[in-house]
């Protein structure tokens, strides 16, 4: 059985003019420590799979199997469990917690499962440095650039190097070097066993993947197996 697999799944929402088939009879296997990206163009339904991946969104149909264990229908409170310290997301929007300082905000990254202080403390500013963003650890979101905030969020999901990393535009945001810094990330947990998918309609972010699946109204139109 494959790290997860999806069989003609569907992610359909009502609307006042009919229901939108947004992920629409998809078959996609993704084993571990694969490196695949999601292409294609806003609407396309990268964003909506990605969901789906993540277990933060049920299918409408079909099957949809995370690690030998079927999770369609399962409910939110299994999949949420299912979740748990397994998957990291960055996010389109940054979601960071304004109460919090950035430090605190990539802190949570990690599920309280580390309960060494050091470690936690020396992985948060490893994770800043790598941005230049050192001089922020004790600022609040708020006091940062829509770039910077990103910066956050990514290290925010990378720093617990869960099994699966999910990225939604990871570099929409972000100037040249945040975003050379980004993919260098991804491809170093990658390369530490990492299961890395990235959606992105920018054709050069998804060429840093090894495998590319491109998608169209909410199917599969085309998976390129790994190209490198």
């Amino acid at each position: 059985m494959s790290f997860i697999t999806l069989l003609n799944a569907r992610r359909t929402y009502s609307l006042p003019h009919g229901p939108l088939h947004a992920v629409d009879g998809v078959d996609l296997r993704i084993e571990a420590g694969d490196y695949l990206a999601l292409a294609g163009p806003s609407g396309s339904g990268k964003s909506t799979l990605l969901n789906l991946l993540a277990l933060l969104d049920d299918s409408s149909a079909g099957e949809h199997w995370w690690r030998g264990e079927l999770v369609s229908g399962a409910g939110e409170a299994r999949r949420q469990q299912a979740r748990a310290g397994q998957i990291g997301y960055i996010f389109q929007r940054c979601h960071l917690i304004e109460r919090y300082t950035v430090a605190d905000n990539i802190g949570l990254g990690l599920n309280g499962d580390l309960r060494d202080a050091a470690e936690r403390q020396r992985r948060i500013a490893a994770l800043l440095a790598r941005y230049g963003l050192q001089h922020c650890a004790g600022l609040h979101p708020s006091q940062l650039s829509l770039g910077q905030q990103q910066c956050v969020a990514i290290c925010r999901a990378a720093i617990a190097q869960a099994p699966l990393l999910l990225a939604d535009e990871p570099t929409a945001h972000l100037d040249a070097r945040q975003a050379a810094q980004t993919m260098l990330l991804l491809r170093t947990l990658h390369q530490s066993g990492v299961t890395v998918v990235l959606a992105s309609h920018d054709t050069g972010i998804a060429a840093h993947a090894a495998r590319i699946v491109q998608l169209a109204a909410g199917r599969i139109v085309a998976d390129a197996e790994y190209r490198r």
